[in-house]
């Protein structure tokens, strides 16, 4: 459902601005996309070539401070038709003590659990009837909650995060249930070596500061949480006079200044606020010039180094910006270094916190490690000597204000990358990283980065190869098998959870629509699926049973593109393991049987234009698109997924019902259950629930045309321990390779 949290766990915001950095989960990392592949970013420098000389046409930021209340920025977009509304907290582990550590994280869970005025169930129905979208993350130092509406709904909207920020009550059943969902996702991330790994090495690179402990906390702090401590915390934190309020999108300023002193009024200050202050050294770490050596047991090898820079509003930030910016790119002496000592090329990353910002470099490397500690005074000793050049520079410059321009176009994507960096320094962050970066000189690019490694400060951790330790739970594999009407059906046991995920899989997406004569024919089907009046009713029936159910993605999320795929669609359905049957049931039930109405199909395209329009008004949409076509000429696999808004009418209720009647056939279905329970009962339940289902099927689709396209397009979707690639790597010539599309980890 739209509104539920799109949590994020990883405590930095860290932009990953290496060439080779590898795609995380959003919720684990949000890389910041300033370096794109070589073909992209043709084409994105042409579009914006115009707009790289002056601020965009029509946007005029203003940025103030209420007097008692919250500092605002407010971004208009005249033109736009949704708003983009972000409130952030000073909150998160750093303002944590060592026995309330997770509490941040933990309450941002509890804020969309009920309010004084508005109940769980209305928020999340108002947000879903309405198109909207609520999110929200916590990082070590703020957290920001975020929603995302049409113009129209704004003030409605500003009323319902008033109340969750400043008016909710902490059901008590909602206060356990909650608790029961972090320690179960605080065990998942112990038994990813991923989150373990960041967790060990942040002790050494923030060390002697709070940003050393982790923003999830840990099992015994939650264990032993009250409902009491925590409504005390939010009544200290959640306050007016410290948050920050972030508007842009297409809204009236004059009006929306009102709503924001009506919904998020003035208040005295108090004597102790908690705030942040220059006088609290734990928010800076020391700068030790150490590299810790340590056994990396059955984690990942390698080195991470983080360097001090300056913060927003310094003179040298933008040149900070450009700084790390050129080191992962070609001007950079680090991969010629790493090449020659056949290392993996580095990862950059940049982070900006209250105090300081970080260049952070990580390089993972297989060898025995012999050498690893000259690696990483080596590397410092090369960006001692190193001086940029012009065409460096330049280069960087343009990439990066392309980069800007490009995410500040998508509001919500813009927050989700960059929303710690605008809750931390507001306004002044904004125009660093554009107009600072656009006026900066090359001569001051050079000095700075003299300076910076030329008294260089660093902390520095080394996992040198050591013994292993248990493998994880978490594993590919899996059995498979293919049930008589020609369904494919696939199970994976983990035994360490009590929920189980289900999803069932349609091949060949385009290919169907193709076929049915109408593009974007799968997307309007899952948006009538979700909206129609049979569909409420299934939600509501697997709710009551404790259930839920995705039918599509949601525009508003960056990078969840799970559900954009042309070669295949699916459904999401996630249940207590002892109730998955009765659940998937039901699915098969609706999903086969299901009757829609004209009424259903009219609300569901007239609901469903709406998202169109904020898929289809970005230049990312309209890049997409060209690369797609430029890249699978003529396949279907280069039509559009979605349907043109104005052609959503002309389809009538018996043509979408035969469409639905050909995709659910056996030939067309993979079917997989992630579970504690074992294989062979998975997928015996699995044929309980789907041989019942008609035989046929298959989409035909042609071949792609190249290898350069097949891989372009064929990237895995990468997930912890879990894949998302069945449309691509399941073959009827290769069925042992099923493995690959389970989802659910």
């Amino acid at each position: 459902m739209r509104w539920r949290l799109f949590m994020a766990h990883r405590s930095i915001s860290s932009e990953r601005i290496s060439p080779r950095r590898r795609r995380a989960e959003c919720a684990r990392a949000l890389p910041a996309p300033s370096l794109r592949s070589a073909a992209i970013a043709g084409v994105l420098f042409v579009a914006l070539a115009c707009s790289l000389a002056a601020p965009a046409a029509g946007t005029e930021l203003r940025a103030f401070a209420i007097e008692g209340g919250p500092r605002v920025v407010l971004e208009p977009h005249p033109e736009s038709d949704i708003v983009c509304v972000a409130v952030s907290v000073p909150t998160g582990s750093a303002f944590e003590t060592p026995e309330t550590r997770g509490m941040s994280h933990f309450l941002e869970h509890m804020v969309f659990d009920g309010a004084e005025r508005w109940s769980r169930i209305e928020m999340s129905g108002w947000v879903d009837e309405r198109g909207a979208f609520l999110n929200a993350f916590t990082r070590k130092e703020t957290a920001v909650y975020f929603l995302v509406v049409s113009r129209g709904d704004l003030e409605r909207g500003m009323e319902i995060l008033s109340q969750m920020l400043l008016h909710s009550i902490f059901p008590p059943d909602e206060f356990e249930k909650e608790r029961k969902i972090i320690l179960e996702e605080l065990r998942e991330g112990m038994d990813d070596p991923a989150s373990k790994r960041e967790r060990l090495v942040d002790r050494y690179l923030y060390r002697g500061s709070a940003l050393a402990e982790p923003v999830a906390g840990y099992a015994a702090t939650i264990e032993t949480m009250r409902r009491e401590e925590m409504m005390r915390f939010y009544r200290e934190r959640y306050r007016t006079n410290l948050m920050r309020i972030h508007l842009s999108g297409g809204f009236d300023p004059v009006q929306a200044e009102r709503w924001i002193e009506d919904y998020f009024p003035p208040e005295a200050p108090r004597a102790a606020d908690g705030c942040p202050t220059d006088a609290e050294p734990d928010l800076i770490p020391r700068w030790s010039g150490e590299v810790t050596a340590l056994s990396a047991g059955g984690l990942d090898p390698g080195f991470d180094i983080i360097i001090p820079l300056p913060v927003p509003g310094d003179e040298d930030f933008p040149a900070a910006l450009l700084a790390a910016d050129i080191l992962a790119g070609g001007g950079s002496p680090l991969p010629a270094l790493f090449d020659s000592l056949s290392l993996p090329e580095p990862e950059i990353g940049f982070e900006v916190h209250a105090r300081f910002s970080a260049l952070r470099i990580h390089s993972p490397w297989s060898d025995d490690g012999g050498d690893s500690y000259a690696v990483v005074t080596d590397a410092l000793s090369t960006l001692q000597r190193w001086e940029p050049s012009d065409e460096a520079i330049e280069s960087a410059r343009t990439a990066r204000l392309s980069s800007e321009l490009f995410d500040r176009e998508r509001y919500h994507f813009y927050i989700m990358l960059h929303g710690e960096k605008t809750a931390l320094f507001g306004d002044t962050y904004l125009s660093d990283a554009l107009e600072g970066v656009r006026k900066v000189e090359k001569s001051d690019c050079r000095r700075f980065i003299r300076s910076l490694f030329g008294r260089l400060r660093f902390n520095a951790c080394l996992l040198r190869p050591g013994a292993a330790v248990p493998a994880p739970s978490i594993r590919k594999g899996g059995e498979t098998a293919v049930l008589p009407n020609g369904c494919t059906v696939a199970a994976r046991t983990r035994s360490n959870s009590d929920v189980a995920a289900l999803h069932l899989l349609v091949k060949g997406r385009n290919c169907l629509d193709a076929e049915a004569g109408f593009a974007g024919m799968s997307a309007l089907l899952h948006a009538l699926f979700e909206s129609s009046g049979a569909g409420r009713e299934l939600s509501g029936a697997l709710e009551a049973i404790g259930c839920r159910i995705q039918w599509q993605d949601n525009p508003y999320i960056p990078m969840d593109d799970y559900y954009l795929n042309p070669s295949y669609s699916f459904v999401r359905l996630e249940a207590p393991a002892d109730r998955i049957e009765q659940a998937g049931r039901l699915l098969v039930e609706f999903l086969a049987g299901a009757r829609f109405t004209d009424d259903d199909l009219s609300a569901a395209a007239g609901s469903f234009g709406a998202e169109l329009r904020v898929r289809g008004g970005s230049a990312a949409a309209a890049l997409r698109g060209a690369v797609y076509r430029e890249l699978l000429r003529g396949h279907p696999y280069a039509a559009p997924i979605f349907p043109e808004a104005g052609t959503l009418r002309a389809v009538e209720i018996d043509r979408i019902s035969s469409f639905r009647d050909g995709c659910l056939r056996g030939g067309n279905l993979i079917a997989s259950l992630v579970s504690p329970m074992p294989e062979k009962d998975a997928l015996a339940l699995l044929e309980r629930l789907l041989a019942g289902l008609p035989a046929g099927g298959r989409a035909v689709c042609p071949p792609l045309p190249d290898g350069t396209a097949r891989r372009a397009v064929t990237d895995t979707i990468q997930k912890e321990g879990a894949y998302l690639a069945a449309g691509w790597f399941v073959r009827e010539e290769d069925p042992d390779r099923l493995a690959a599309l389970l989802v659910a980890a």
